[in-house]
């Protein structure tokens, strides 16, 4: 979906249309779910958080006044109701989530993409966490900063040490 089509139907969906707003769901259902898996580890409670955050965007889609901030605006409310059940279901923390889980071994013809995934989970979660948002999901700088809420520097220097850890730890891993 191109952010001019995505503009229209959050301006749709606001206006009342049940159409545009399912649209918009089956749009970000999926991508949503990667997200809130990613940050708590487990495809049904990542499920569950992503259902309640869309039931918060239905109840508050009205008041969204910057209709380009809907895909950020989406991504924040699944991380609040990801970090919610965290502290209510006495789950993992964030930082558990990313920590390295395995060593990895590159072959000669590179990184295969579960072991990228792995290079991924053993970044610091708040550095993992932007990586995933800005290569997976290609939101922009911007969007991340405003999801994480946090400055937007501050988001391309978290990135600028991800890509310098991914890359010691590829070249690691290639020397090994």
């Amino acid at each position: 979906m191109h952010r001019a089509e995505e503009d229209v139907l959050v301006l749709e969906a606001q206006k009342g249309s049940e159409k545009a707003f399912s649209l918009l769901y089956r749009h970000y259902y999926g991508p949503l779910v990667r997200y809130a898996w990613r940050l708590l580890g487990d495809r049904e409670r990542a499920q569950d958080v992503v259902q309640d955050a869309w039931v918060t965007i239905a109840r508050k889609m009205q008041g969204l006044r910057d209709v380009r901030a809907f895909r950020a605006w989406a991504y924040r409310s699944v991380r609040w109701r990801a970090v919610d059940m965290i502290r209510e279901k006495s789950l993992v923390s964030l930082s558990d989530i990313s920590e390295p889980k395995a060593s990895c071994q590159t072959s000669e013809q590179g990184m295969t993409p579960d072991q990228l995934q792995r290079a991924i989970a053993a970044l610091p979660q708040v550095e993992g966490e932007a990586v995933y948002l800005f290569y997976l999901e290609e939101l922009t700088a911007r969007e991340i900063a405003a999801v994480l809420k946090i400055p937007t520097g501050t988001v391309k220097t978290r990135l600028m040490r991800a890509r310098s850890r991914l890359r010691q730890y590829i070249t690691g891993a290639e020397n090994d």
